[in-house]
């Protein structure tokens, strides 16, 4: 989709003073705080994670994935995956932990984490997270 926005202004437009709104909402990820561009880009870096899962060691990216809690990440094929929850802080507020799940499967059981910044949407970090 290409968005072409030639004014900032919305003198001119007093017949529809919500377009902007209309596009801003049709590019908003549903209940979430972010844009689909930002779920497109951590489902992507779980999928680099599971490309890099299956190189030697030595050849790895660091963070994708990574583990933090000494859980391994256990995921060896690409799959369709659906959010699941996420969190932030207010340390910083811009990075949000998304936490997906392979569409279809039980809402129970370990969780794939992507750290992101929303801004500008990259992924930092993929891991697993047991559920408590």
């Amino acid at each position: 989709m290409i968005l072409s926005v030639t004014s900032c202004s919305s003198v001119g437009n007093e017949k529809n003073p919500s377009a902007y709104s209309a596009i801003y909402q049709s590019q908003q990820e549903q209940k979430y705080p972010w844009d689909k561009d930002v779920t497109q880009a951590a489902i992507e870096a779980i999928h680099r994670s599971v490309r890099n899962i299956k190189k030697p060691k030595k050849e790895r990216e660091k963070n994708f994935p990574a583990d933090p809690y000494s859980f391994p990440f256990n995921q060896t094929e690409i799959k369709e995956y659906e959010i699941v929850g996420y969190s932030n802080s207010s340390v910083e507020p811009g990075i949000y932990q998304i936490d997906f799940r392979p569409t279809g499967e039980s809402r129970f059981g370990p969780r794939i984490t992507v750290e992101m910044n929303i801004k500008t949407k990259k992924a930092s970090r993929v891991y697993i997270q047991a559920d408590a």
